[in-house]
C-alpha cells in the first residue's frame, strides 16, 4: 500500500509517517519501481501500536521503540514494559494534579471575597 493509503487506514497525515521515518521511529519502507513508497501490513501494525502508544502520553521515541519490540513479535516483552511504565505515568499524571489543585486553591484569584 502507498503512504496515502496506510496513513488513511491509521488516522495520521502522510507527513507524519514521513517524519517518523525521518527520526528513525520508523525504519524506511520498501519502494516500487516508480519510487513510491511502499507499506505492508506488518508496517499498518507498526504504525497503529505507534499512534495508541502516544495517544497513551508516552513520548515519541519510546512509543518507538514499543511499537518496534511488537513488530519484532515480542507482544509480550512490550507489553510487560509498557505495563510499567503507564504505572509510572499515572503516578506522574496525579502528583501534577494533586500539584495543580494545591496550587488554585492557594492562588489570591481563587480566594472567597
Amino acid at each position: 500500500m502507498k503512504v496515502s493509503d496506510l496513513a488513511e487506514r491509521v488516522g495520521v497525515t502522510p507527513g507524519a509517517i514521513r517524519f517518523y521515518e525521518t527520526q528513525g521511529i520508523l525504519p524506511k519502507p520498501a519502494r516500487a519501481e516508480n519510487g513510491y513508497r511502499q507499506y505492508d501490513d506488518l508496517d499498518l501494525c507498526r504504525l497503529r501500536v505507534l499512534v495508541a502508544l502516544r495517544g497513551l502520553g508516552l513520548d515519541l521515541p519510546e512509543s518507538g521503540r514499543l511499537a518496534a519490540m511488537c513488530a519484532a513479535d515480542n507482544c509480550k516483552g512490550m507489553a510487560d514494559q509498557l505495563t510499567g511504565r503507564l504505572a509510572d505515568r499515572r503516578r506522574e499524571v496525579a502528583a501534577a494534579a494533586s500539584s495543580s489543585i494545591t496550587s488554585t486553591q492557594n492562588s489570591p484569584l481563587c480566594s472567597a471575597r
